[in-house]
């Protein structure tokens, strides 16, 4: 089997891929999770919406990551933030792009991890949060996107990546 460009976690990127399949997951976008408020009540529903690295996100620390929820961190905002403390220390917010410690622990070399199309694919896409937000991917078609960057076959080799 060819050897992936980007050497990710190659059982993150599969769980990734099937969790994005799974169809358990509510997909929004601008941010990487949202609270879902009653359209009549504005009360929370205690549902969520999405990103696509916001289901990674699910994937890694259901699969060893010690990182904590999401969490609301301004009043009456429906988007949520990751809230961490770094190896330096220091605390950081993350709300649009992947955390630190989430890209490190899923073998990523970027916040905002490649991600390509099949040639035949009649989109042009070089990134998670470009297929989730501007171009509007579902999550299934960012699922073979995944596949396709992460998980080589003989059928589809790997892409080539500068990074």
């Amino acid at each position: 089997m060819p050897e992936a460009k980007i050497a990710a976690n190659r059982e993150i990127m599969l769980k990734w891929a099937e969790a994005l399949e799974s169809g358990d997951y509510k997909q929004g976008k601008g941010t990487l999770r949202r609270r879902l408020l009653d359209e009549i009540t504005g009360e929370d529903t205690g549902k969520v919406e999405q990103c696509c690295l916001d289901v990674l996100i699910d994937v890694c620390r259901a699969n060893g990551l010690d990182f904590p929820p999401a969490q609301v961190t301004t009043g009456g905002m429906v988007a949520m933030d990751y809230v961490y403390r770094a190896a330096d220390g220091e605390e950081y917010t993350e709300s649009g792009v992947l955390p630190g410690p989430v890209m490190t622990y899923a073998g990523l070399f970027q916040t905002d991890p490649a991600l390509y199309v099949p040639p035949e694919a009649e989109v042009d896409v070089t990134s998670a949060t470009q297929a989730n937000d501007q171009q509007g991917m579902p999550f299934p078609e960012i699922a073979a996107a995944v596949r396709y960057t992460y998980l080589p076959t003989e059928d589809a080799p790997p892409v080539e990546v500068d990074g």
